[in-house]
């Protein structure tokens, strides 16, 4: 019974709640927050360490009792080093240990990225770093926009590829990766069209509105859609999938392609290696990152609460690849 109210409750306020994107949002105050990491099992009703190819290493749910945090989209990992962007255009960066408290930044998007205090000016979904520049790429998922932020300066410049105007207005760019052989491969989440979903392909880095980026196509695995995406040291791709049932059962599918040659019109297709559903931990996986390390190729997800606890939570999720 307390569940069956529990869910009322949660329906009845999106019901008569205004969205975030018609009242604004309040502006977000840069600076230190606490957050708390609880450890949390990969399946709960069989003691496992292994999901497909990908072992266990360890995952936590985390919370902040700063009320900004939440909602994150994207993920990048760096040497332990989390950085982390959410659709009410927030960024995290924290060094993440494992421990039960960790002090962490919260920050707006950089100036230049987004609009100032709508939501659907500063959806950001999906996020790239060119590792040897330092350059950050961030995806704006209502406007089809993309900002680029070149290492060490403030000010973003925000464009819209023309390769990207006719994607659904909340249906990317919902995944985005770089490439070891250069340049920017971004997905869509949705499509006006089958079969697939669009895919853009910027061969070299895309620095404003006269990129040229050729359009591919990705075909998720049924119900799935993509939502982020990430390159293996060997040019395989690994795209995070993720599918909804009403009202709060989220399910993720792990896909990996091979090396893709990226020729105009390619459909990008792959095999699963894991799925998150039950008994096996599942949320609404939107992040995820590959880090090379000594102990091997690390595979990381994390999701989105959509400010929902404890409906939903925000998860870091910590694997092993072994294939």
């Amino acid at each position: 019974m307390r569940r069956f109210f529990a869910l009322f409750a949660a329906f009845a306020t999106l019901a008569i709640m205004p969205s975030s994107a018609e009242k604004g949002l309040d502006p977000l105050r840069a600076g230190q927050i606490l957050v708390r990491a609880t450890p949390v099992l990969l399946n709960e009703t069989e003691r496992t360490d292994r999901i497909g190819p990908l072992h266990f290493l360890g995952g936590w749910a985390l919370s902040s009792p700063d009320r900004a945090f939440g909602g994150w989209s994207a993920l990048h990992m760096d040497k332990g080093r989390l950085f982390a962007v959410a659709d009410t255009g927030a960024q995290l960066s924290m060094t993440f240990t494992g421990k039960a408290e960790t002090q962490a930044i919260i920050a707006p998007l950089p100036t230049g990225c987004g609009g100032r205090w709508n939501k659907k000016d500063q959806d950001s979904e999906s996020i790239a770093r060119d590792p040897a520049t330092g350059t950050l790429w961030y995806g704006l998922e209502m406007h089809q926009h993309l900002c680029v932020l070149p290492r060490g300066e403030r000010r973003a410049l925000e464009f819209a590829p023309p390769v990207m105007k006719d994607w659904p207005n909340t249906g990317g760019p919902e995944a985005m990766t770089w490439l070891r052989r250069g340049g920017l491969l971004v997905f869509a989440e949705q499509s006006n069209e089958d079969p697939g979903t669009p895919v853009a392909w910027f061969a070299t880095p895309p620095m404003d509105a006269k990129a040229k980026g050729v359009e591919l196509r990705y075909k998720a695995p049924k119900p799935f859609l993509a939502v982020d995406a990430a390159e293996l040291p060997d040019g395989r791709l690994l795209i995070l999938n993720r599918a909804w049932t009403p009202p709060f059962q989220f399910t993720a599918s792990l896909v990996l392609i091979d090396k893709p040659a990226l020729n105009k019109g390619d459909m990008l297709k792959g095999h699963e290696i894991a799925r998150f559903a039950p008994p096996f931990i599942s949320d609404n996986f939107e992040g995820l990152a590959v880090e090379e390390t000594a102990d091997g190729l690390i595979i990381w997800l994390m999701s989105d609460n959509n400010f929902m606890p404890p409906l939903q939570r925000t998860l870091l999720m910590k694997f092993r690849l072994e294939m």
